[in-house]
């Protein structure tokens, strides 16, 4: 049955079942209008499967039905970053900063990476500044490993002095 199905896409999705997921799910497109998670379910999966062209009109979907759900633009963001479209993974990383703030240094270091990814290292270290300032005093080693990897990338990629002092910590 049809919400059997979905309760099932949704806990195989919670579950990093992808594949399975994605089974689940697709045959339950015709309903997503009335259950947007599907959308955002299915884009997830097709997302860590490396199928990001695939995910992304899910993950858009998901956006315009729920258009105050922070985690639809943040997927949005990864699913664009993936297929290279930097501006608009940027536009939806921050929309979802704007949606909640508590988001904002993951979204900062998605962005940062993207725009690293892109060979835009000034633009990239703008970003890594921001997402340092937004996770002071969060005490978060990941965050403090992935600022300091982004830091040297960056620097490296940029020569900048000043980007190196703050790498070395000065």
């Amino acid at each position: 049955d049809d919400s059997t199905n979905r309760a099932l896409g949704e806990t195989y999705t919670a579950l990093g079942e992808w594949s399975r997921g994605i089974v689940m799910l697709d045959g339950q497109l015709n309903r997503a209008r009335h259950h947007p998670r599907i959308w955002f379910d299915l884009a997830t999966c097709l997302q860590q499967l490396a199928r990001a062209k695939d995910a992304e009109p899910h993950a858009l979907a998901y956006s315009k039905a729920r258009p105050n759900d922070a985690r639809g633009f943040m997927l949005l963001g990864q699913t664009r970053a993936a297929l290279k479209n930097v501006s608009g993974a940027l536009v939806a990383w921050e929309e979802a900063r704007r949606l909640d703030a508590s988001l904002g240094k993951t979204a900062l270091l998605d962005e940062a990476r993207a725009l690293l990814a892109a060979k835009q290292p000034l633009a990239a270290l703008a970003k890594f500044a921001a997402a340092d300032e937004a996770a002071k005093g969060t005490n978060d080693p990941a965050t403090e490993i992935a600022l300091l990897s982004g830091w040297v990338e960056a620097a490296t990629a940029t020569a900048q002095p000043a980007a190196k002092l703050r790498v070395l910590g000065g």
